[in-house]
């Protein structure tokens, strides 16, 4: 009972906290001043906390399951540290933008990191639910 729960809030902070990646990186395609402050704010609050959750009831997960030395946990491991650099970077881009009042100069980076968010958290929907190698 007590891993089925764990394994419940683990994907509740995932979608809390992809979806808040998702709102700031969309955020920082077309930003205004107002639009950047309660994003920055949301994520400081919100889907900071959410990816750290993540982080802890992850490794709570692999610990009680044995699965340190499984492949597919690590390929895993590899793509949720880069969605959270991913993270960091855009949480970064829409902080400097605030305080330069320089809202359009993320644009540019800001579309392949969507796209690389999708592909990674792809991979470690695949890796969980396979389990290959």
């Amino acid at each position: 009972m007590l891993y089925l729960l764990t394994k419940s809030l683990h994907i509740l902070a995932v979608i809390i906290w992809l979806s808040g990646m998702v709102a700031l990186a969309l955020g920082l395609l077309k930003p205004g001043r107002t639009q950047l402050q309660l994003l920055s704010t949301w994520d400081k609050k919100v889907t900071t906390p959410a990816m750290a959750l993540v982080w802890v009831l992850g490794l709570v997960l692999v610990y009680w399951g044995g699965w340190f030395g499984a492949i597919w946990l690590w390929v895993k491991l590899a793509a949720v540290f880069v969605l959270s650099g991913m993270h960091g970077m855009l949480s970064g881009q829409a902080k400097r933008s605030l305080l330069s009042d320089d809202t359009e100069s993320a644009q540019t980076s800001v579309k392949p990191v969507l796209l690389l968010m999708m592909l990674l958290v792809s991979l470690a929907i695949f890796m969980v639910e396979t389990k290959l190698y």
